[in-house]
């Protein structure tokens, strides 16, 4: 490798290692403010997408919002009412499921549209992922299925997942845990996973454009066992400085 290879690939890791510094700042923040959107699905009307699909329906009910997977190996995703998320932001749900079921995953997504978007994930046995789909199709995992202590276990235990994210920087963390980092750019780019002894399988290619006007929801997956239900009792978004 030559001078100037190695001088290219040094100043990467230093506008790297500073990001990491930044985000971090940010997502130890006690006090964020008052949300730009903030849901606790008390109001039918508020605008998130409901109705029925292929594997499953999403809908109001009893002051939450409520997904039912009734097909295996899939998932079932609802985008916010939300508008003008910022570029930098924090979002954070809370949610758990039903009471007797365990076999199921639940969490947030954020992206441009239904083609296009990351989600992050948990399960109640405690694990957790973070998807990518680029152009309708998904890519390589940014952080494959693992197990993580910050998850609360238990069927209808909740738990909180936050999303914040910092121009390019994408931080994720579980009841104020941070448990994941990555990179997100150009579609030829790289997400490359940051966090401190973390096991990687390869970095995954992330498919978003920074600034690309963002949308925010929730997401729910099942696996071998159907129907499962799955509450989401909490929204809010944030704007970083």
């Amino acid at each position: 490798m030559g001078t100037g290879e190695r001088g290219r690939r040094v100043r990467q890791t230093l506008a790297v290692a500073l990001g990491v510094l930044v985000i971090a700042t940010f997502t130890t923040l006690g006090d964020l403010g008052d949300p730009v959107c903030y849901e606790d699905f008390n109001d039918p009307g508020s605008g998130w997408d409901t109705g029925m699909g292929d594997t499953g329906l999403a809908y109001y009910r009893n002051g939450a919002f409520q997904i039912r997977m009734t097909h295996d190996d899939a998932i079932l995703w609802s985008w916010s009412s939300c508008t003008s998320i910022p570029d930098t932001f924090v979002l954070e749900a809370t949610g758990h499921t039903r009471p007797g079921i365990r076999n199921a995953a639940w969490g947030v997504i954020w992206g441009i549209d239904d083609e296009n978007f990351l989600a992050f994930l948990i399960t109640p046995f405690g694990e957790m992922t973070v998807l990518s789909m680029r152009n309708g199709k998904w890519q390589p995992d940014i952080i494959p299925w693992k197990k993580s202590p910050a998850i609360d276990q238990g069927d209808g235990v909740p738990n909180t997942l936050r999303v914040t994210v910092y121009e390019d920087l994408v931080d994720v963390a579980i009841n104020k845990v941070r448990v994941g980092r990555f990179e997100i750019g150009e579609a030829d780019d790289l997400a490359y996973g940051l966090l401190e002894g973390a096991e990687s399988s390869g970095p995954g290619p992330v498919s978003l454009e920074v600034g690309s006007g963002w949308s925010v929801g929730i997401a729910a997956g099942s696996f071998k066992e159907t129907p499962v239900e799955l509450d989401y009792v909490e929204l809010a978004v944030y704007s970083l400085p």
